[in-house]
């Protein structure tokens, strides 16, 4: 898809919108990479390095960049009480959407486990003689 638009830009110069590129001099090049690139890696870099040097372990890692993410929301001015808000609601959403998906596997694995049908399954893959190397691809291929 990129190739289709880049091929029918170069040949029509005219259906890509006008660029406005602006020239900064000196250290000014680097204002956006110190002011947008190097909060966003930080956080990173501090959330793995707790966890690599045994600081924290990785929920408490995981509360740390809430905390630094936070503290950057506030320091850009952006932590607003709209922004939180919002950001609660998404949060809550995906936290309950993950404990429905749990729910139902734990509900769907005790159902195959009572009624018998993962013992069945377990003797019609012991049956086919597969290597385990075998088994691991056949498993792989069923999720695809």
């Amino acid at each position: 898809f990129v190739v289709y638009i880049v091929v029918r830009v170069k040949m029509n110069p005219s259906l890509a919108p006008a660029a406005s590129f602006t020239e900064y001099r000196g250290w000014e090049k680097f204002r956006p990479f110190f002011q947008y690139v190097v909060p966003l890696v930080s956080i990173f870099v501090i959330v793995v390095a707790s966890m690599s040097a045994g600081w924290a372990t990785p929920t408490e890692s995981a509360a740390i960049g809430a905390l630094f993410t936070i503290l950057l929301a506030a320091a850009y001015r952006a932590l607003t009480l709209q922004n939180l808000v919002l950001a609660l609601r998404g949060t809550a959403s995906i936290s309950g959407m993950i404990l429905f998906i749990i729910l139902g596997a734990t509900t769907f694995s005790q159902i195959l486990s009572f009624s018998g049908a993962s013992n069945g399954v377990v003797e019609s893959i012991s049956r086919l003689g597969l290597a385990p190397m075998g088994l691991i691809a056949a498993m792989m291929l069923m999720l695809i």
